[in-house]
């Protein structure tokens, strides 16, 4: 290891000296300063392990402070991490007391000489590299600890993704997010404008599009995420600065998710497009993903480049899962979906043909065009037909024909 050494003192020659003798050591990066504006500059320029510093009584230079307590409180308050040694005629206890009360600050007078103070310099510069060796095993070990915290986080999203419950290990887990409240989910995935990438090379470029994505994020979001095995990002998004998420906050979630697109096409020559899902609990993740995902498969076929688009309109709407339990149970639509859904995967087209036409006189008899029950029963019967595309493995084959994608558009 190299290590940066700053001689501040006012007399230059003995300086100069000094920089000579310990310039012979390889390891060492010696600078030179002759008072304290000089060291405050290169201080602002540099990292320094190790300063070399002088200390004067204040009645013999009034006028001076290069080299009294100024500067030592100087380094010591902007550079904490920097060791002192200093070097000095100065004999009196106060000033030694008050110098060495600083931490990782050392003392010496000039009367002992150049080899006492080489060799002082070199045992603090001995407990530096052990600082420094002693630092990294830290930083490693909060490093592997994080990551051991997100391979836990992760696996706990995707138990519960799976349809498991989360243990009671699970729940003392500290999360951004709060499990009690609803929160936003988005699915981002990405279209490789560079195919040629390996397992390896797609994780590494996955993490970067999720912490980019993040960043735009953080200020004012609560938020989880994970990557799946696919290389599908989800998020687990609620308010920094409200209780539960309103159509204000979607608004502006899509608006930074859009921010993220352009930059990550343009950044990493990655088309990344998003489903968000409003209004999501705990209990029903497992759902909304297969929604998402099932939802993303089929505008996965379309021609844009990127998209943001909503799995759900019920939050758009106003309408909340039990009051459209509420209208469906009453209308004869809900069967006529059990039809579709029936005739489908028996592969009766006639008899599903047959179902379609009476889904269609309901709604064009029964309700005013933009009413929430139309809406919902369009919802509740196309999903069942993209449920079965997309279980067919058929959406390459169809995209090419039709826009699946419009099916989704009430």
């Amino acid at each position: 290891m190299v290590y940066s050494i700053l001689l501040v003192n006012s007399e230059k020659a003995m300086v100069d000296a000094l920089r000579d003798i310990l310039a012979r050591q390889e390891n060492l990066n010696v600078m030179t300063a002759y008072g304290t504006a000089e060291a405050q500059e290169v201080f602002s320029k540099n990292s320094i392990d190790l300063a070399v510093i002088d200390i004067k009584k204040e009645s013999s230079a009034p006028s001076d402070q290069n080299n009294d307590l100024s500067l030592l409180k100087m380094i010591k308050q902007n550079w904490e991490y920097c060791h002192v040694v200093i070097f000095t005629e100065v004999s009196d206890f106060e000033p030694i007391y008050m110098a060495t009360r600083f931490p990782k600050t050392k003392y010496i007078l000039k009367n002992d000489g150049f080899t006492a103070l080489i060799s002082l310099i070199n045992t603090t510069l001995q407990e530096i590299h052990q600082d420094r060796q002693t630092e990294i095993i830290v930083t490693q070990a909060r490093r592997q600890l994080m990551e051991a915290n997100d391979i836990i986080k992760n696996d706990m999203f995707l138990n519960m993704i799976q349809g498991g419950d989360i243990g009671e290990w699970a729940k003392k887990i500290k999360l951004s997010i709060d499990r009690d409240k609803n929160f936003i989910l988005v699915l981002g995935a990405c279209k490789q404008i560079n195919s040629d990438l390996d397992y390896e090379e797609n994780s590494h470029q996955n993490h970067k599009i999720a912490k980019m994505v993040s960043l735009y994020l953080s200020s004012y979001c609560k938020y989880e995420y994970l990557i799946d095995k696919h290389g599908n990002l989800l998020y687990f998004i609620q308010p920094a600065y409200a209780d539960d998420v309103n159509p204000q906050f979607l608004a502006a979630v899509k608006v930074h998710l859009e921010m993220a697109q352009e930059n990550i096409s343009a950044a990493e020559n990655v088309s990344i497009s998003f489903i968000v899902d409003a209004n999501v609990s705990w209990d029903s993740l497992k759902e909304q993903v297969g929604r998402c995902t099932m939802l993303f498969s089929v505008y996965y076929g379309m021609d844009d480049s990127h998209f943001i688009t909503d799995a759900d309109s019920r939050f758009l709407m106003g309408i909340n899962k039990k009051e459209e339990d509420d209208i469906l149970s009453g209308l004869p639509a809900k069967m006529i979906k059990n039809d579709i859904q029936k005739y489908l995967q028996a592969g009766d087209r006639e008899a599903c043909d047959k179902a379609l036409l009476g889904f269609k006189e309901i709604l064009c008899e029964g309700y005013s065009i933009h009413s929430y029950e139309a809406q919902l029963i369009y919802l509740n019967a196309a999903t069942a037909i993209l449920s079965h595309i997309h279980a067919n493995k058929l959406v390459s084959q169809l995209a090419a024909e039709t826009s699946l994608y419009r099916l989704t558009q009430t």
